[in-house]
């Protein structure tokens, strides 16, 4: 997990696929997929998560550095469209 402002995330793979996927006619075999929207989602990913971490679980952005437009638009995002989900002890 990683904590964010004291809060634990993780990433909802099934939602990505949701996002990206074409509805299906009827007929067609296999999903198609957006891919401009998979690329997209694809950058906001890589972009939190090459930020880095340190030694203690947490995005060390918070801590070194002030945070960059490119980094809270891509998190935000990718909360926004609950691909970025905040975990709560209680699912398990």
């Amino acid at each position: 997990m990683a904590n964010y402002y004291g809060k634990s995330y993780y990433i909802d793979f099934d939602k990505i696929t949701e996002k990206c996927e074409i509805k299906e006619k009827e007929g067609d075999e296999g999903i198609e997929i957006n891919v401009f929207k998979y690329e997209l989602i694809k950058m906001c990913l890589q972009r939190v998560l090459e930020d880095g971490y340190n030694d203690d679980d947490e995005i060390s952005s918070f801590k070194l550095k002030p945070e960059s437009i490119s980094f809270k638009l891509a998190l935000n995002t990718l909360i926004k469209n609950k691909i970025i989900l905040e975990y709560d002890d209680d699912e398990e």
